[in-house]
């Protein structure tokens, strides 16, 4: 009955469950998240005292213990190991970019024919949960359309534009300027904060100027201008949704 019951709460990284190599959690998760990265500081005639943050967090920490069937073991080691999508059985619309790289520690549990061993696994996550399974793109043809993100974090969006020539483009209150674009178009991701040609394969800083969107929560505008010669015809958004 207790081996049934944690069975039922599987967890998924890089695509694989725990109940794929038949491992069962031995207890609750334990999460912590990530602090408000910033410094406090103290100012004479002022009570208490300052905190300047540059507006980012930390890496959080997962930890899970797991037991499974010692004939089980290469199919383990081999999968917790690497960086991919970390979802869990209880809250499966939430998604952690996670990572393994603190060394695992393989213990017996249980003797027997067939030991059962334990591990204990430390996922290294980057701050934010975000939206589960991953949002398709949506496409905007016309400039002045409203969406809504429904996150409780600003996003960072892949986008994706159609056009050629000079233009700017604005997405929730922020502008970026473009220049020389030729081919289809330009992709800015966000998340990497970098400009790619449309095709994705080679790098396109040097055509854009400002900071790469985030998208705050609730509703926002995406609006463009195009300089005479030039065009936008269409954005393709992949939001990339996230929440604290």
């Amino acid at each position: 009955m207790l081996l049934s019951r944690a069975n039922k709460a599987w967890f998924s990284f890089r695509g694989i469950e725990s109940t794929d190599v038949d491992a069962w959690l031995v207890s609750a998760p334990v999460f912590a998240q990530g602090a408000w990265r910033g410094d406090s500081k103290t100012v004479i005639g002022r009570d208490g005292d300052v905190f300047v943050s540059d507006g980012c967090y930390d890496t959080s920490e997962i930890k899970v213990k797991l037991r499974f069937r010692m004939s089980r073991l290469d199919d383990v080691m081999a999968w917790l190991t690497g960086s991919g999508w970390l979802v869990f059985a209880w809250a499966r619309n939430r998604a952690y970019r996670a990572r393994v790289e603190k060394k695992l520690d393989y213990k017996y549990g249980v003797p027997g024919l067939n030991p059962i061993m334990q591990v204990e696994v430390t996922f290294l996550c980057q701050p934010f949960r975000y939206q589960w399974p991953e949002p398709k793109a949506f496409e905007i043809t016309a400039s002045g359309t409203e969406f809504i993100n429904p996150g409780t974090a600003p996003s960072l969006p892949r986008v994706k534009i159609t056009g050629s020539g000079d233009f700017t483009v604005t997405i929730s209150g922020q502008e970026l300027a473009f220049s020389n674009v030729t081919g289809s178009g330009i992709i800015v991701d966000s998340y990497s904060m970098d400009a790619l040609s449309y095709d994705g394969t080679e790098g396109a800083n040097g055509k854009m100027s400002g900071t790469p969107w985030t998208i705050a929560p609730g509703k926002s505008t995406v609006a463009w201008t195009a300089e005479s010669g030039s065009s936008v015809t269409k954005i393709e958004i992949l939001p990339r949704w996230r929440y604290y």
